[in-house]
């Protein structure tokens, strides 16, 4: 009997389906499914490009899950009604990173 191990490669993950929904209390939850495992971090930037908040990364395995971001800036403050830039970004175990962006309406 002979047992030969090879190192599992790892994926590039892709961010497959991505939506975002504004919620009554003025934050925003983000779904959004992963072809393989990957840290995952948002980021909300304005219609003008400044960085508003930042969701920490989190490790993530491949399937759908949701993010919850507070509708509160990095300061704490309520972020006004406008339109916002939502960046997923995605580091594989490979190194690879992909980003998939949004844009939503918060009222």
């Amino acid at each position: 009997l002979r047992i030969t191990a090879q190192p599992r490669q790892a994926q590039a993950a892709l961010v497959t389906a991505a939506t975002a929904q504004a919620l009554r209390s003025g934050g925003l939850t983000v779904t959004y499914a992963l072809s393989a495992p990957a840290q995952v971090a948002l980021e909300v930037r304005n219609i003008a490009g400044r960085r508003i908040a930042q969701v920490p990364e989190e490790d993530q395995t491949a399937g759908t899950h949701t993010t919850l971001w507070s509708g509160r800036s990095a300061s704490g403050s309520k972020a006004p009604a406008g339109q916002y830039l939502l960046t997923l970004r995605c580091l594989s175990e490979d190194g690879t990173q992909t980003n998939r962006t949004l844009s939503v309406r918060m009222h």
